[in-house]
Formats: structure tokens, C-alpha cells, sequence
């Protein structure tokens, strides 16, 4: 079903979480207007009954929800690249100074 399919986005979910957070909260608003603009002429035609019109709610709303978990996760996975390992953050943290440099002194 083309109303549920999540390869229909022109930008990646990773490419998203790389980007500035401004950027990102841009690049988010226009896939909503976007998307808004595709769903409109599925919208009337799905209004013609109450529940063709909530199941096409729900689909949109899963279709969002979806996306953004996934760029959450790419969030999370580049934090996590990022982040020194735990070893290297406890010895920061005790001085900035590695296990090595204090045993020199």
C-alpha cells in the first residue's frame, strides 16, 4: 500500500540527524508540508467515509512517527560514535589525566 510506504522520503533518516538541529527542525516542517500537500487528495477521497478517513489518519500519523523514530536512533548512534569510551570519560574525569600520566608522576 503506496499510503503506507516509508521509502517515499527524499531524504534519509541518517542524513537528517547529521545536520545542525535548526537544520533539522527546517527539513522536518517542509516533509510535513510536503507530505500534507501529497495526503490532501487522498484526505478528501478517504472522507467520504469516518473510517476510511481515521484509518488514513492513522496511516499518516504511523508514517510520521516512523521516521522520526529513526532519525532519534541515528541521533543516538552518531551520539554514541561520538562519545569517548567509558575508560577514557573516567580519567578525564579524575583530572584529565590518563592512568599512564599519573603513574609518571
Amino acid at each position: 500500500d503506496d499510503d503506507d510506504d516509508d521509502d517515499d522520503d527524499d531524504v534519509a533518516p541518517e542524513e537528517v540527524a547529521a545536520m545542525p538541529m535548526s537544520r533539522q527542525y527546517d527539513v522536518m516542517r517542509e516533509r510535513i508540508s510536503r507530505r500534507r500537500a501529497l495526503d490532501s487528495r487522498r484526505f478528501l477521497e478517504a472522507s467520504r467515509s469516518a473510517g476510511g478517513f481515521s484509518s488514513f489518519q492513522l496511516k499518516a500519523f504511523l508514517h510520521n512517527s516512523r521516521f522520526n523514530q529513526r532519525v532519534k536512533a541515528a541521533r543516538e548512534r552518531a551520539a554514541a560514535r561520538a562519545r569517548p569510551p567509558a575508560s577514557l570519560r573516567r580519567s578525564l574525569s579524575a583530572g584529565g589525566r590518563s592512568e599512564a600520566q599519573s603513574r609518571a608522576l
